[in-house]
């Protein structure tokens, strides 16, 4: 062991007082930002509901007010102290502390933690949880201190942004109570599902039904009936479903868009991956590697094969559009 290692192997051993205040550097936040592709602030509210989904919650809930968003999950798992270090949830933080005042708070175990972010200025400190507190919850409150009465409300903006990032979310997600998701409708002519067995656990929340006229389904090598009995049921928002590898439906268009859905949130539109034109799909992307922002897909083998492994559905879909049925 050399004579650094025996430094920090001492330190470690020290019981940490949970406190901590931190300064983060404007430029080199907003470099380091920049270099794992999180330049716009709001892509923290994408990285808040991937924390969410890393944690392992079932459920997201948002309660908007006039100049502020609340956003809680019971995590299944301590999050990380402080809370600003690690991927998903830190990443978030130094994102929005960008332009809005942060308040977190969380409770594990009998632990409870509370923090804020203030003008780049960090602070966390640890306490024992009151008796009656709710267990393994994690709450952040986002604001903004200074808004004048003329601008618009900029939490409707965040509504559409996660409306639309949720896509096929495994996550039961609410906005003021009410549902944020609904399961994915690709297309009114043809729809094709890939749904994972349990061993497999697929990233995506796939429906039962579909509303389009022809329908396909697969788990594994199993198609129809037989698929559905051998997928691993999943209920999000009181409505049942699978877990799933992939969505695609039949469009007729020119071109064809891919949408991969990461740690449940949805990454940016790809275009033409697929080898036959006119059709959307909505594919998973557990188990494929990321950039270090984590909204971006490293296009490697494993990727490839991903989407080869949907040509069957392609193929299909592609013969619909041909025929014009």
């Amino acid at each position: 062991m050399s004579e650094l290692e025996a430094f920090l192997a001492e330190q470690a051993a020290y019981q940490s007082a949970g406190r901590g205040t931190f300064t983060v550097d404007p430029a080199r936040q907003r470099e380091l930002l920049g270099r794992l592709g999180l330049a716009q602030s709001e892509l923290g509210f994408v990285k808040l509901a991937q924390g969410a989904c890393q944690s392992g919650a079932a459920q997201l809930d948002l309660v908007a007010e006039s100049n502020s968003l609340t956003v809680s999950f019971h995590p299944t798992r301590a999050p990380r102290q402080p809370l600003w270090e690690g991927e998903a949830l830190a990443l978030s933080l130094l994102s929005l502390s960008q332009e809005y005042e942060l308040d977190w708070s969380w409770t594990f175990d009998g632990c409870r933690v509370t923090g804020q972010a203030r003008d780049h200025h960090f602070t966390e400190a640890q306490s024992v949880a009151a008796l009656g507190q709710a267990a393994n919850h994690l709450e952040v409150r986002i604001s903004k201190s200074r808004k004048s009465w003329w601008h618009r409300s900029w939490t409707a903006a965040v509504h559409k942004l996660l409306a639309r990032r949720l896509m096929g979310t495994p996550m039961t997600a609410t906005w003021n109570g009410q549902p944020l998701t609904q399961p994915l409708r690709l297309s009114a002519r043809a729809e094709a599902f890939v749904y994972s067995p349990p061993q497999e656990s697929g990233g995506l929340w796939l429906p039962i039904q579909s509303s389009a006229s022809l329908r396909r389904t697969r788990c594994g090598g199993a198609e129809g009936e037989a698929a559905q009995s051998l997928a691993d049921p999943l209920e999000v928002g009181n409505q049942p479903g699978y877990r799933g590898w992939a969505a695609l439906g039949a469009t007729g268009a020119s071109w064809s868009e891919t949408i991969f859905v990461l740690d449940g949130v949805a990454l940016e539109k790809e275009s033409n991956l697929l080898d036959r034109p006119g059709i959307v799909a909505v594919v998973s992307a557990t188990g494929l590697n990321a950039d270090l922002g984590g909204l971006h897909l490293i296009h490697d083998q494993a990727f490839r094969d991903r989407l080869q492994s949907l040509r069957g559905e392609v193929r299909w879909l592609d013969a619909i559009n041909q025929t014009g049925r």
